[in-house]
């Protein structure tokens, strides 16, 4: 029996949509007095409300809101070139008070938890001389809640103004940063299993084996063989062949809304993107399949190479948004994605040019079927040395294949099918990760006597932006290794134990991309050259 817990606090800065409509009109500020009234046909939805007798823009109590840089005399923006010196477009007579800042903004304030339950029961024996056997039973409860503080919370502040609640759409208070309503939601899983395991012959070994899974949303019954036969004591064949399951996750099932906000090419800035659940989703499955050899020596060198195949079928993604504004931008093609995208005043009907688009809402959906293919190698051994040991191993993975179905929407094909090994593909949207070719890894380690000292090579190769085309910069993304060196000190029967390491030790940059980011943080590693001192020492 296994429980857990976490729980997560996440603060943001947000400004209030309705403030920072009246100091732009300059009646901003805690003590102007001036309100807001909600106004459906306008595109901020917003109106002046009355103004008092006396009250006059940017005077008294009443402040102008300036988001331009003349406002600023030293940026925020770590590595900016006005972060150390003065602005010299800074003019203080157009500067903002920091009165009005904190009377615009909030801290966003949103407390998950979520708890798990595993209980598991297995009984395993020999059926005889040849056959051994394994069943069991695993509960699962997951139990996760959100809480969001009052102004974020969407099922108080539903509208831009506090205690509206007429708007078509629940975006919040906020102009950027999306409230959020309070969410609980729970999953059981009942899973049991049953394993034999059978020497069919003296070189031919077997595993049979059924899994069953049942959940609130679905289940599933899936088999499972896999053999070994031996044509030598040192060369051994292997094969395995299964049918896998995944139901939607409670994030993948929640209709309640999260936001991000991403660059939009076609607008020319960064807008948001809000993403909901489906409650509506199948459950994701595939077959997978792999042939192995596996070699043995006496000379103390191993060996394995393995061919993989997985066939995923209604895989769980969530729509990608770029293909749906690219859609949009495009007249012939505007009404299939419409409903998605959202223009000034709240409208999803089509009325806005691509350019004007104020948000795009996609869905948790069951993607285009997807196929992959590839080889794994290891070859690896020791030899004794003066005083100790030499151990040296590679490892390596060459995708061969990577292969999506088209991605209907509507009727339509939102996004071609797609051959994506070689590739950058499109990390923002996630709906194909990076793909270079093959990564790989060497080692080796000497130990002597208390001293062992390891040095490890990562290679990944290069690969494409499929941008390329465009003649963007950086389509060619070179290869990229790195080399780590470690020692440490373990002397037998003592309680201490001491390591050194230095990763990256060439100090090697990631490669460049086209992205926010401008390195590709799924593939490489950002971190430079650093030093690690490990210190452990066991108590009686």
């Amino acid at each position: 029996v296994a429980w857990s817990r976490a729980e997560l606090l996440m603060n943001r800065p947000a400004e209030y949509a309705h403030r920072r409509f009246l100091a732009f009109r300059g009646v901003g500020g805690p003590n102007c007095g001036v309100g807001v009234v909600a106004d459906r046909k306008a595109p901020s939805r917003l109106a002046l409300g009355q103004i008092p007798a006396g009250v006059r823009p940017g005077r008294g109590g009443c402040a102008y809101y300036n988001p331009f840089s003349n406002a600023i005399e030293y940026s925020a923006q770590p590595g900016s070139a006005f972060q150390r010196g003065p602005n010299p477009d800074y003019d203080p007579a157009l500067a903002n008070s920091p009165e009005l800042f904190d009377w615009i903004g909030e801290e966003v304030r949103i407390d998950s938890e979520s708890d798990l339950l595993t209980i598991d029961a297995v009984l395993g024996g020999e059926l005889s001389a040849r056959a051994s056997f394994a069943t069991g039973y695993q509960f699962r409860r997951l139990s996760t809640s959100t809480r969001p503080s009052d102004p974020a919370n969407l099922a108080l502040n539903p509208c831009p103004i506090p205690g509206d609640t007429g708007c078509r759409s629940p975006t919040g208070l906020f102009a950027s940063a999306r409230g959020q309503l309070p969410f609980d939601a729970d999953q059981t899983t009942h899973a049991v299993f049953a394993e034999v395991a059978v020497r069919l012959h003296e070189r031919l070994d077997a595993q049979i084996a059924l899994h069953h899974e049942r959940h609130d949303q679905a289940k599933s019954t899936d088999p499972k063989l896999a053999l070994r036969l031996s044509l030598t004591d040192a060369l051994s064949l292997r094969g395995s062949a299964q049918t896998t399951f995944r139901t939607p996750s409670v994030d993948d099932l929640n209709e309640d809304i999260s936001t991000k906000l991403e660059l939009l090419p076609a607008v020319g800035t960064f807008k948001a993107i809000e993403t909901e659940g489906n409650p509506a989703l199948n459950p994701e499955s595939a077959l997978t399949f792999n042939l192995g050899l596996v070699l043995q020596t006496n000379h103390g060198i191993d060996l394995t190479l393995d061919y993989w195949s997985y066939d995923f079928r209604d895989p769980v993604r969530v729509l990608p948004f770029r293909a749906v504004e690219a859609f949009y931008a495009d007249s012939g093609t505007r009404d299939l994605v419409q409903e998605l995208v959202f223009c000034p005043g709240n409208r999803n009907d089509g009325s806005c040019e691509a350019s004007e688009v104020e948000r795009i809402r996609v869905r948790s959906v069951n993607g285009p079927d997807t196929t992959t293919a590839g080889v794994d190698f290891h070859v690896g051994g020791s030899r004794p040395a003066p005083g100790g040991e030499f151990v040296w191993g590679i490892d390596a993975t060459h995708i061969l294949k990577y292969h999506v179905d088209p991605l209907q929407f509507n009727g339509a094909e939102l996004i071609p099918a797609l051959d994506a090994v070689g590739y950058l593909n499109d990390p923002v949207d996630g709906t194909v990760p990076p793909l270079p070719k093959l990564k790989a890894g060497a080692s080796a380690t000497l130990v002597w006597r208390d001293f062992r000292f390891t040095c490890r090579l990562d290679h990944v190769a290069s690969y494409e932006d499929r941008a390329r085309e465009a003649g963007l910069r950086f389509a060619d993304i070179d290869a990229y290794r790195t080399v780590d060196l470690t020692a440490s000190w373990h002397p037998a029967g003592k309680r201490i134990a001491v390591s050194l390491s230095a990763l990256n030790v060439g100090d090697q940059e990631p490669p460049l991309i086209a992205s926010d980011h401008f390195f590709d943080g799924t593939t490489h590693d950002p971190k430079g050259r650093r030093l690690k001192l490990g210190i452990r020492y066991s108590l009686p």
